[in-house]
């Protein structure tokens, strides 16, 4: 937990953050003077004030996804303030009970949400591609975590669109001042949530969108390991926005959304 000084002199204490954007894995090519495992991600939140963390493995998207899902449950076991975050692929759970039995199985094993990365698995996300997978998420309101840069805005309208009992979490929006795009989406769709990370650094941007759509679908994120996650908290803590508002998104919102998944 940390303490703000906002201006004008206003302290705000005790805000404790929920990160939805954090990886661990040493990547093919290493990052300088980080080693982005448990304890390096432990450390880094102790810093930054965040309480929890929703944490995807490198390894799924380098090496395979049965491979970084074992991982992930392995090195976060025991730790509370960890959620692990599986990946998933348009054929996860052919297994016999099909897609909804896997998404039982892995609600059990712990998982708290999970995710999809098509540009690194050769296929698109589009209903009639992953149709079987995000139906059986959407049954059970599991949140979909997808990242900017691996979809296209028609891909995100037609999915949202097709399943409006799945939310989709959208991470590392581009800083692009008011995104066109992203707007429009959600105005659209309800059911689209959006990172507030420190790629979207866009000025006064935080208030531009609880201002247009209310504070209930943006989640706060660090982007851990690749960029300075002191940059959301510092965007997080100094948008003018209320005091509710900027405890929903820094983990209210993450929290219901968990609530809401049915196990």
């Amino acid at each position: 937990m940390i303490q703000v000084i906002f201006p004008g002199g206003t302290v705000a204490e005790g805000i404790s953050h929920f990160d939805c954007d954090a990886v661990i894995g040493r990547p093919r090519a290493p990052l300088p003077n980080v080693e982005p495992g448990v304890e390096d991600l432990l450390a880094e939140m102790a810093r930054l004030g965040v309480s929890k963390a929703l944490v995807r493995h490198r390894a799924c998207s380098e090496v395979g996804p049965e491979t970084g899902n074992e991982l992930v449950l392995a090195q976060t076991a025991g730790r509370d303030e960890l959620a692990p975050v599986w990946m998933l692929t348009p054929d996860s759970f052919l297994e016999p009970g099909g897609a909804q039995a896997g998404t039982g199985r892995m609600l059990d094993s712990g998982v708290a949400a999970a995710w999809m990365h098509p540009a690194g698995q050769d296929y698109v996300l589009e209903p009639w591609c992953c149709r079987r997978v995000l139906t059986a998420l959407a049954e059970r309101r599991v949140p979909l975590i997808v990242e900017w840069e691996n979809v296209t805005g028609r891909q995100l309208h037609e999915v949202l669109a097709a399943f409006p009992r799945l939310p989709l979490v959208l991470l590392r929006s581009p800083r692009m001042g008011r995104n066109r795009t992203l707007y429009a989406l959600l105005e659209e769709h309800e059911n689209l949530h959006v990172a507030v990370t420190p790629t979207y650094s866009v000025y006064r941007g935080i208030e531009d969108l609880c201002g247009r759509f209310g504070p209930s679908r943006f989640l706060f994120g660090t982007g851990y390991p690749e960029v300075e996650g002191g940059a959301a908290v510092c965007m997080l803590s100094y948008a003018q926005i209320s005091e509710q508002d900027r405890l929903a998104i820094a983990s209210g919102n993450l929290e219901r959304l968990l609530r809401e998944v049915e196990r």
